[in-house]
């Protein structure tokens, strides 16, 4: 919610960088467009999630909190999500952003934060069918075959979890964290030995 074109811009790069787990770039672009418009609460949002402490974690989402009542339904819920989730009170959390999905059932990122919680306590089949779903809304949407790549590693489905991992690598094939991904899970595939024990 902001009606300054400038800040939404900014806005915009810096949640992409943010996607494509480049966060500490993403945090200038944040940065700009809280300068930009002060009540855009996404910015705040997001500036908190790139911050390089516990401490201005909170004190920045304590912004976007506090514009709660001036946003959509959505970001609010996005917004109360993630405080929940600061906090420690995973069951809020859920609850916020399955309320999240319930609205806005077609849209790739409400079902990735609540994949990503679900993640985060390790129900990876629950995630996983939220990140399909986010796969057929989206299928350039980078951060969900990370995200699908390690899901699958964790319930040792090899061959799901290396097609995820090279569907990342298509998506963004000019981003180091694709390759990474996809590298730790081939030597997790390397037959144990000798050759293994160096490559290791």
């Amino acid at each position: 919610t902001t009606a300054s074109a400038e800040a939404r811009a900014a806005y915009l790069r810096g949640r992409a960088l943010t996607e494509r787990l480049r966060g500490q770039e993403a945090r200038a672009h944040f940065e700009k467009a809280v300068a930009a418009d002060p009540g855009l609460a996404l910015a705040w949002l997001g500036l908190a999630n790139t911050q390089g402490s516990a401490k201005e974690f909170f004190a920045t989402l304590d912004k976007a909190v506090a514009l709660e009542a001036k946003v959509s339904d959505g970001e609010r819920l996005m917004i109360r999500g993630a405080d929940a989730g600061g906090k420690g009170d995973t069951a809020t959390q859920v609850q916020s952003y399955e309320e999240l999905v319930r609205k806005y059932p077609n849209d790739e990122r409400a079902l990735l934060l609540l994949a990503n919680v679900h993640f985060g306590t390790q129900r990876y089949a629950d995630a996983l069918a939220l990140y399909e779903r986010a796969a057929k809304i989206d299928p350039g949407f980078s951060q969900i075959y990370n995200q699908m790549g390690y899901s699958y590693r964790f319930l040792g489905d090899m061959k799901k979890s290396e097609a995820a991992f090279k569907k990342y690598t298509e998506v963004l094939p000019d981003d180091p964290n694709p390759w990474d991904s996809y590298a730790e899970l081939l030597l997790k595939l390397v037959p144990r030995g000798p050759i293994a024990a160096a490559l290791r």
